[in-house]
């Protein structure tokens, strides 16, 4: 038998616990409640590519906008890639439109000043950047990563290095991972994960075959923004099992083919479609052929 007063911590502990996971299943149904709720405005670009929006007063008690980009890997034709700025900054929208793209969401994170890639990345098999040793840990431990045959998938490692990953023929590495398996993600009391942010994200849902990317607004009014554990829970009401973090803040940028930008970049500290932020790459969506 324990002793009276661990007894009573024991069960202390597990009415914590308890509670813990109560509060965690209830946040996770009202996301999805929340989610399935709202008017979301809808438009199929493309065979396979569905893109959607929504402006929620209510998701985490705060304005919110969301943009989403649903794609049916299963679909003849549909793929991402990873678009690359060849010299200085370029906008997400002129790089989709270079590859011929019907889609594409900004890519991962840069230097703000000479447009440099700042996290792991290959094109066509072919290594593009590699971490840099300072850089911040969070950014090497998981990818966007496109195979050969078109299929897509959130991967993680210990560490992306400096070596080319010859299963896949694009990866971008972001961060931080926000699902795994369905489960939110260890997200560390960072001020960058517990800020308020315009954020991008990937996922992936557990059949491997429905790939979503979304960018959330923020900085204004209209748009609050969310934090990284807010983001998570939004990819999984999305139907995601894993999911990344891209590059958000003024890059956050979503462009659809016939629409133009269609989220409110927040790089000119207004709630209109022109705040776009020149940026090293972008994930590009393809439907067809390219």
């Amino acid at each position: 038998m324990f002793p009276k007063r661990l007894r009573c911590l024991w069960v202390a502990a597990l009415c914590l616990l308890a509670g813990a996971e109560a509060t965690h299943a209830q946040q996770r149904y009202s996301v999805e409640e929340t989610l399935a709720e709202a008017t979301w405005e809808t438009e199929r670009l493309a065979p396979g590519v569905t893109w959607k929006r929504a402006q929620i007063e209510g998701l985490f008690g705060l304005p919110q906008s969301l943009n989403v980009l649903v794609m049916d890997l299963a679909a003849e034709g549909v793929e991402i890639d990873v678009a690359f700025s060849d010299s200085g900054r370029v906008k997400t929208s002129a790089l989709a439109r270079r590859v011929g793209a019907v889609a594409a969401v900004n890519g991962s994170f840069f230097d703000t000043e000479d447009g440099t890639s700042v996290v792991f990345s290959q094109s066509d098999g072919r290594l593009r950047a590699t971490l840099p040793e300072d850089g911040p840990a969070f950014l090497n431990r998981a990818a966007v990563a496109a195979e050969r045959d078109g299929d897509a998938q959130v991967i993680r490692k210990k560490k992306l290095g400096e070596r080319r990953m010859p299963r896949f023929e694009d990866v971008l590495a972001g961060g931080p991972l926000l699902l795994w398996d369905g489960r939110v993600a260890d997200l560390q009391a960072t001020s960058f994960n517990v800020t308020h942010h315009p954020r991008t994200a990937m996922g992936v849902a557990a059949s491997g075959r429905r790939l979503v990317l979304a960018t959330v607004d923020g900085r204004t009014r209209q748009a609050a923004g969310m934090t990284a554990r807010e983001l998570a829970w939004t990819m999984r009401g999305l139907g995601c099992a894993t999911a990344v973090n891209l590059d958000g803040g003024g890059s956050t940028t979503m462009w659809a083919q016939g629409r133009g930008v269609v989220s409110y970049p927040a790089d000119n500290e207004a709630y209109d479609h022109d705040g776009e932020r020149g940026v090293a790459n972008a994930v590009v969506v393809f439907a067809g052929e390219k």
